[in-house]
């Protein structure tokens, strides 16, 4: 199901702006706040957060919009369940 009209002239827009912010950045920290800010707009949700995969199937959270994002990942870590452990099972495959 793909987008049309105005969503999809909204989208590529979104993405172009995107494109040229990451260009422009100063570093990683930066970088992953753009992201975060592209999704919060581009999905049109309320929270969005950044996670690392790093060796070992370790989770690094790089940025949240609501701190309660970080107890919420930290719980799926805890007990090995979630969309957030899930993911991270899938990089070390």
């Amino acid at each position: 199901m793909g987008l049309s009209g105005a969503d999809a002239a909204n989208s590529a827009g979104l993405f172009a702006e995107l494109a040229v912010d990451l260009r422009a950045s100063g570093g990683v920290t930066e970088t992953v706040d753009m992201v975060v800010q592209f999704a919060l707009n581009a999905l049109d949700c309320t929270h969005a957060g950044v996670v690392f995969a790093q060796r070992g199937g370790r989770a690094d959270i790089a940025a949240v919009t609501n701190p309660v994002l970080v107890d919420i990942y930290l719980m799926q870590v805890q007990t090995g369940q979630g969309p957030l452990v899930e993911a991270l099972r899938a990089q070390q495959t």
